[in-house]
């Protein structure tokens, strides 16, 4: 399933979500009340936010998906530089970590 997002750079991008690895789900350090999900994909080695605002009571949320740095995922989400590092060498056997309970 493709997904659309924004690099580092600012160009568009596309990325195959059946591919990433769901890394951790917090709240987003770019947009306050909006909920983050981290992705990391392998091929690549990008780590991208998906960003959501809390559904209204239609359902109705607005989104979008930008690339984030690994200092980002430290400061934000509480990963430290080791468990990145593990991430890259063996994103297979990662954990999910949920900050959003």
């Amino acid at each position: 399933m493709p997904c659309d997002f924004t690099d580092l750079n600012g160009q568009q991008s596309v990325l195959d979500l059946d591919a990433v690895i769901d890394v951790v789900d917090g709240w987003s350090g770019q947009r306050v009340g909006w909920q983050a999900f981290v992705i990391y994909e392998p091929n690549t080695k990008r780590l991208v936010e998906l960003q959501s605002t809390v559904p209204d009571v239609r359902g109705n949320s607005a989104d979008e998906a930008i690339e984030v740095t690994d200092r980002y995922v430290i400061d934000t989400f509480g990963l430290t530089e080791g468990q990145l590092a593990r991430l890259r060498r063996s994103p297979e056997q990662w954990t999910f970590i949920r900050r959003r309970i």
